[in-house]
């Protein structure tokens, strides 16, 4: 595991320095955009993250699995590479004629202060959705090759720069709301456009028309597993965004109530930026134990990567929840924190579930059983679906977020129990609870600190007292055999990676 956590950390830095890009944004949003117009961003890029997902058809993660069975020399490593390039193009094209035959009454389903946004945007969504999809393509193949943190810098540094750029135009009112968004919208292609440029550059050939080169057997093997891959990471991932794009379409005053709920979520991905990381740097090795059909091999590193991504996840988690108030501090006064303590927490109890139970979905998304996943994550998107469709309109974020956490609990633990039946692995072992009971004295330190000063100062000193007291009680319990191998190789190379 120790090429994981030296891989881990590089992709968390990366991650870390997007996050504060990401936050600048936020907190600028909340300042120089009404709610509805940032609402509106929140539930377009929703969509757009929705389609894309859709429109790949499986094939990023065929690509992410498939190509390390293929040497460099072998013509099947960049025919299987044009295949997951050109199926975006071919679903894209097909998914236009419903978007388009069907536009007035998708327009009309949402609330009428939101349709004059929708209509000046509506044709953009398809170029976003294709360039989305390769951005995701081209990310997943890097993870492949066990190089997370090249694909993450163009995702969180790059777009974010971009970002950035077009709000400093928008601020000093060289652009206009409608350029901004558009930029907003097409800036996919420049990611796309490098990472294709840098596997040009590390691949013998990248494109190929050589359709022979596989057997009907083995096409038929890739669409099958392209198939059940599609509709199990689509279902998990409208699990995880269905909140948006029912907040937008079903709330009583429409995408009015998304600037909120997107600073909660963007609060949550934060507490999940070691889940990231660790998830990307793991992956290979556990596709490649399970390939071996090394059990033991498998079992340790499942093991050993849930105890891991917990317990960073423990101490950023505790550190964002005790901040709470000096976050609110930055953000305009469109954010109520009472609204965003009640939200952030009723989230927060899914996500952990979600990260104590381990790696579950990555591990069985390999297996033979990964039809499994799909199976039981329909099952949720309709639960979800449900939760949500009956509790925006009476308890509004609160009833999408308790719908989130409602779903993703349910789902996880089925996972869970799975996995411990057909390949006895399960995630939990004495040290999860020494993690709890490392993270309980710095939790109560941060929450009865006195305020310090100011917001920056306090900021400061709680994060402070919570790491410090929290890396202690680490250093005592030593509930994980790899920090502690991790950290002695830190102190004899003099270097975290």
């Amino acid at each position: 595991m120790g090429i994981v956590f030296r891989q881990s950390v590089k992709t968390t830095i990366v991650i870390a320095l997007g996050a504060v890009m990401g936050a600048c944004i936020n907190i600028a949003y909340t300042h120089m955009l009404v709610n509805r117009d940032f609402g509106f961003i929140t539930y377009i890029l929703a969509v757009c993250a929705m389609l894309q997902m859709l429109v790949q058809f499986g094939t990023s993660t065929l690509l992410q699995t498939f190509i390390q069975k293929y040497n460099a020399a072998d013509e099947r490593r960049p025919v299987l590479f044009t295949f997951a390039l050109c199926v975006p193009l071919i679903t894209v094209g097909l998914l236009c004629i419903p978007f388009f035959l069907f536009k007035t009454q998708i327009i009309n389903y949402h609330n009428p202060a939101d349709r004059g946004n929708l209509l000046t945007f509506y044709n953009l969504v398809p170029f976003t959705v294709l360039l989305w999809s390769y951005m995701t393509v081209f990310d997943l193949f890097f993870v492949s090759q066990s190089r997370p943190a090249l694909s993450t810098f163009m995702r969180e540094v790059v777009l974010r720069v971009c970002n950035i750029t077009l709000m400093l135009l928008l601020f000093l009112k060289v652009i206009t709301f409608t350029v901004f968004v558009t930029g907003l919208l097409l800036m996919y292609g420049i990611p796309v456009l490098v990472l294709f440029l840098i596997t040009a550059q590390s691949e013998e050939k990248v494109i190929s028309f050589n359709w022979r080169a596989f057997t009907k057997k083995e096409y038929g093997e890739m669409l099958h597993f392209s198939w059940y891959h599609l509709l199990l990471f689509a279902s998990a991932y409208l699990i995880g965004s269905i909140d948006v794009l029912m907040l937008g379409a079903k709330d009583k005053i429409g995408m009015e109530s998304l600037p909120v709920y997107k600073i909660a979520l963007y609060i949550i991905s934060l507490m999940l930026i070691p889940s990231t990381a660790m998830t990307a740097a793991t992956y290979p090795m556990l596709n490649k134990a399970y390939l071996n059909n090394a059990h033991d091999e498998l079992q340790s590193l499942f093991k050993r990567s849930a105890i891991n991504i917990l317990l960073v996840t423990l101490g950023v988690v505790t550190i964002l929840f005790c901040n709470l108030h000096n976050i609110d501090m930055f953000l305009g006064k469109g954010i109520r924190y009472e609204q965003l303590l009640k939200i952030f927490s009723i989230l927060m109890i899914g996500r952990l579930i979600d990260v104590a139970t381990g790696l579950n979905n990555d591990l069985i998304s390999i297996s033979r059983y990964y039809k499994f996943s799909f199976r039981i994550s329909i099952l949720l998107v309709g639960l979800v679906f449900v939760f949500d469709y009956l509790l925006i309109p009476r308890y509004s974020v609160y009833g999408a977020a308790w719908g989130t956490t409602l779903a993703f609990s349910i789902f996880n633990i089925l996972k869970m129990v799975f996995l411990w039946k057909k390949l006895k692995i399960q995630p939990f072992t004495y040290h999860t609870l020494m993690l709890f009971a490392a993270i309980l004295p710095a939790l109560i330190a941060g929450l009865y600190l006195p305020f310090v000063m100011n917001k920056y100062i306090d900021l400061m000193a709680r994060s402070l007292t919570i790491a410090f007291i929290y890396a202690g009680m680490l250093l005592w319990l030593k509930p994980s055999p790899d920090l502690t191998t991790y950290l002695a190789s830190v102190k004899k190379d003099k270097r975290l990676f």
